[in-house]
């Protein structure tokens, strides 16, 4: 799914900044049809594993961000995917995060 501007529902919306952690995901975002610039935050589905920042397995904070993906939820909330590579063990986990 692509994300839509929030001003006049274009599909050429561009990630100019981001940040995430464990909690949340924010996007700073710019629609080329429009020239709107926006943002959204995303919050962490799984409250436990919010609280862990970095790595679920080793706790290591030196992981980085693979593939993002978004689809529609049941509830038609944004719903946004995000793997994650550790760099001490290797090891490969996602976080889901639902609209704000």
């Amino acid at each position: 799914m692509t994300l839509k501007c929030n001003k006049c529902s274009g599909e050429n919306v561009e990630f100019m900044e981001y940040q995430y952690e464990s909690e949340f995901v924010d996007l700073d975002l710019c629609c080329h049809d429009c020239s709107h610039k926006f943002n959204m935050r995303f919050i962490n589905v799984d409250y436990r594993d919010s609280l862990k920042s970095g790595c679920i397995k080793c706790s290591s904070e030196n992981c980085e961000s693979g593939s993002w993906d978004t689809e529609i939820d049941e509830d038609d909330n944004i719903l946004m995917s995000v793997d994650f590579d550790c760099d001490d063990c290797g090891f490969q986990f996602e976080r889901k995060y639902l609209e704000d």
